[in-house]
């Protein structure tokens, strides 16, 4: 039987929904396409982009994200962090 690991006391918790989904929405409701043409464009199927706004999906795949990104004409990077 494996052992429970002892976390540290300041480990980041998980967010109960990406934070990134926030923005996301934001940027995708500043676009005045309809939610056929945002999926015909970017990928994604209109009940993907739907769940989304609904609020059915609290951690969306990472694909995905970028896809919806890239046809809102952003791209993501990894940025490094100084601590």
């Amino acid at each position: 039987m494996s052992k429970k690991p002892n976390w540290s006391a300041d480990r980041p918790l998980k967010p109960d929904v990406d934070p990134m989904l926030d923005d996301l929405l934001e940027a995708l409701n500043s676009d005045k396409r309809s939610t056929f043409a945002k999926a015909n464009v970017s990928g994604l199927s209109t009940s993907t982009l739907n769940n989304w706004q609904s609020r059915k999906v609290r951690h969306p795949q990472s694909v995905s994200v970028q896809m919806a990104y890239r046809m809102l004409g952003y791209e993501l990077k990894p940025v490094k962090i100084k601590r």
